[in-house]
């Protein structure tokens, strides 16, 4: 199943417009990799901790965490 980034990109337009922010993390060896978007760019980051990352991103409107349900 392939993700169809245009379509998320036109619903984040219909949510909250261009200046709607959001930040996708995972888990990676040392902490957390987070990527931003804000509509037109993405913005990779790395953080040590989530609570780093936590307070990297004050004004976004979503974070999404990816959770291995598998393994809860």
């Amino acid at each position: 199943m392939r993700y169809d980034w245009a379509k998320a990109e036109i619903v984040v337009a219909v949510k909250g417009g261009p200046s709607v922010r959001v930040v996708g993390v995972d888990g990676c060896p040392g902490g957390w990799l987070a990527v931003a978007y804000d509509g037109r760019t993405f913005e990779p980051r790395f953080h040590p901790s989530f609570t780093d990352m936590l307070t990297a991103y004050p004004n976004v409107s979503c974070i999404a965490v990816d959770v291995p349900i598998g393994l809860v």
